[in-house]
């Protein structure tokens, strides 16, 4: 049985604890330190991170856990620096809005070219004429 605490301190640390009751009935406690960097993770991460997790065997989350770190940490390090500009960090809070925006202005942009395509009459014989002049070629 998992019972997780997170405490900050005065000296703007903040620690993890965890308290494993095992089988036996002892308890164990783990403090740790995390990092500040940890703030920037998005809650969208936390979220992927907490439902993808492998949870088939004993330890699995933990090497889980560390073949994802790499990517977690080049994120955070990202929001990090794109907090410092206001306008770039109130855009990415809405990354799903935007690419919702693009990808329906994509399909707007397709259904006006298959439309408003110039098929006429003379674009067929002059597409007839390069095709005849192409075999006239080879």
């Amino acid at each position: 049985m998992f019972y997780v605490q997170s405490v900050s301190l005065p000296v703007h640390l903040t620690v993890c604890r965890f308290q494993i009751v095992r089988e036996d009935r002892t308890l164990e406690q783990i403090v740790f330190p995390i990092p500040e960097i940890c703030e920037y993770l998005t809650p969208e991460t936390k979220s992927k991170v907490f439902t993808t997790a492998e949870r088939d065997e004993q330890g699995s989350k933990v090497a889980d856990f560390f073949d994802r770190h790499e990517d977690m940490l080049l994120e955070m390090r990202w929001q990090k620096k794109l907090r410092t500009t206001p306008l770039l960090c109130k855009a990415a809070q809405h990354m799903s809005l935007w690419g919702t925006i693009s990808f329906n202005f994509d399909i707007f942009i397709n259904i006006l070219v298959a439309i408003l395509y110039p098929f006429s009459e003379e674009w067929e014989e002059r597409t007839y004429q390069y095709i005849v002049i192409d075999k006239h070629l080879q």
